[in-house]
């Protein structure tokens, strides 16, 4: 839907057009609030890391909702890295049309082609910080969380603030329809509707688990139960039958010896299973 209803402009812009999109008004907020977006996530992940999470297992803290680290820390994790790695895609269409209007003047080198000054290779080094900063973090990402889920959260964010980045910088959005807005909208939220139902999913998922966990282990600790019970049963049977069978002293010596190795066996499993 993105893709579809998304503006179909192959505008290409100079040095000069490239510095008036940076410098305009509606590009400038954007990049404080991803800034201040970035900052707020990252110091948030920080410090439930390196601070909540040492004194839940301290017991110094109730424990934190499951949701912490199975949802919220993984989009911090990928909210950042998007944030900061869709820069290169800003920054590869902007090398593209400069490229372009560089190889259609006479000398790539000539003083009326871009590459005559500094601007388009400082543009160069920048997508390449970009560009390894996100392959970084995504191979970080399959490190440290389920790559079913972050995967995905990675591709829609990446999808998401990519077209809005490049809608607000390229000035695309003032130039569509009013129809084909809607619809794009449309896309983007349909975006944001599967990275959510993905980390609800995971949540679902990780629970069921715990869930059958728990019944599982309770279904071994009622066999434990039962074959405790059934030595001690036999245990009692034996020291009736040598309580009626007092008057032979042998008989009653080898039932007392068979009684107390059951019980030394019961003890010895026991403390085997401890």
């Amino acid at each position: 839907v993105v893709v579809t209803f998304g503006s179909k402009s192959s505008r290409t812009y100079n040095l000069t057009g490239l510095w008036y999109l940076l410098t305009s008004t509606s590009f400038l907020l954007w990049v404080i609030f991803e800034f201040l977006l970035v900052i707020f996530l990252q110091s948030s992940s920080l410090y439930i890391t390196f601070t909540l999470q040492p004194k839940e297992q301290a017991g110094e803290i109730p424990p934190l909702p499951s949701c912490v680290n199975s949802a919220f820390l993984p989009l911090c994790f990928a909210v950042v890295s998007v944030c900061i790695g869709t820069q290169a895609i800003l920054l590869g269409k902007m090398l593209s049309g400069i490229l372009l209007i560089g190889l259609s003047s006479s000398s790539l080198y000539s003083d009326s082609s871009p590459f005559s000054t500094p601007y388009p290779y400082i543009l160069i080094l920048l997508f390449i910080i970009f560009s390894v900063f996100y392959v970084k973090r995504l191979n970080d990402a399959l490190k440290l969380y389920d790559a079913l889920f972050i995967l995905p959260t990675l591709q829609g964010l990446w999808l998401f603030f990519g077209a809005i980045e490049g809608g607000i910088f390229f000035q695309e959005l003032e130039e569509m329809l009013w129809w084909r807005v809607v619809f794009y909208c449309c896309g983007l939220l349909l975006i944001v509707v599967g990275v959510v139902v993905l980390a609800v999913g995971k949540r679902r998922r990780e629970k069921r688990e715990r869930l059958e966990r728990e019944r599982r282990e309770g279904t071994e600790e009622d066999e434990e139960e039962e074959e405790i019970l059934e030595l001690l049963e036999v245990m009692c049977n034996v020291e009736t039958e040598t309580d009626s069978t007092s008057s032979s002293p042998r008989f009653s010596s080898l039932a007392s010896l068979a009684s107390f190795s059951s019980w030394g066996e019961l003890v010895g499993k026991e403390g085997e299973e401890g």
